[in-house]
């Protein structure tokens, strides 16, 4: 059961359609592989990334290579006509490729340029795989049921997000958060205040919610937490250009084991990546750590989505 049939934001979902995509997915993880190369056997998907992507990319391929279908795109614009002499619109990429596939998968630079197609005729469904800093459904509904396969649901729940509210992954995950009822919401921004949509948006759903300034505070509180960079690179700007980060996080933001183990804290960790210096390598081997499982989820939950958008 889905809203829409264009996937460009958590606002398409309400709590039932989550819900139901959770089963799907559950089912998804133990159906026998025969068994699943049926359901999309003849199917094809578009993979359109403007930007570049590790996780997003490779799960949304192997969900669908799973499913029995067949993928094609591209992951570096460089290599189509979108770039150099021809520079192709997107407009017209999308038009081209919809008569090729039955579901598009689209990162784009452009913050809810891609909502700008949805009226277009002729065009396939089309999955946010992240548009600037604007959105990332599809990593917000991994991760939110990562968190519900773990602790059997979300209401409840003190759940911790930290990193910049203004990026694509925590604004999707705060939206996704708001069709539950967790028992509070904690932050941890990168910039030490929430910006004003996030107030706005807490304002209208009056879900409790708290603001700290360390890490050591979120750990001793927390059930969840959601950890991004500290530092990010400026998601609205075409291609891969950012310089490499060589700033250290601070330390009241870093998470470590000697922070866990002091603070005595059985929070599950949870990071969509890629990882900088934010979570020392020293927690990976603790039980609670659930970063390299959130992102096996996130097959399944795709696994799930393509096949109700398809069939």
């Amino acid at each position: 059961m889905l809203l829409h049939k264009h996937i460009t934001s958590m606002k398409f979902f309400n709590r039932a359609s989550v819900e139901n995509l959770f089963l799907s997915a559950e089912k998804m993880l133990f159906i026998k592989p025969e068994e699943a190369k049926q359901l999309l056997k003849n199917k094809t998907l578009g993979v359109l990334f403007y930007q570049s992507s590790t996780r997003t990319r490779l799960s949304f391929e192997t969900a669908m290579q799973k499913l029995g279908g067949a993928v094609i795109g591209f992951a570096d614009p460089t290599m189509t006509r979108s770039e150099g002499f021809f520079h192709e619109t997107l407009e017209d990429v999308i038009q081209v490729v919809s008569q090729l596939a039955d579901c598009l998968i689209i990162r784009h630079f452009q913050p809810e340029f891609i909502k700008t197609l949805l009226t277009k005729p002729g065009i396939a469904p089309i999955i946010n795989a992240g548009d600037g800093s604007n959105e990332h459904p599809t990593q917000a509904l991994s991760d939110l049921w990562t968190i519900h396969r773990y602790y059997g649901g979300i209401d409840g729940l003190r759940i911790g997000l930290a990193g910049d509210m203004t990026t694509r992954v925590l604004r999707s995950m705060l939206l996704g958060l708001t069709l539950f009822q967790p028992k509070e919401l904690l932050f941890l921004p990168s910039s030490g205040r929430l910006p004003k949509e996030t107030l706005s948006l807490l304002e209208k759903t009056s879900l409790p919610w708290k603001l700290y300034q360390n890490i050591n505070e979120l750990l001793t509180n927390a059930d969840v937490i959601e950890m991004l960079p500290f530092y990010l690179p400026n998601l609205n700007k075409a291609g891969n250009n950012s310089a490499p980060n060589n700033l250290a996080t601070p330390d009241h933001y870093r998470l470590t084991k000697e922070k866990i183990e002091k603070t005595q804290s059985s929070a599950i960790i949870l990071h969509p990546g890629p990882r900088l210096d934010e979570i020392a390598t020293d927690v990976d081997l603790l039980p609670q750590m659930l970063y390299f499982k959130q992102a096996k989820n996130a097959v399944y939950i795709r696994m799930a989505l393509l096949n109700k958008i398809m069939n």
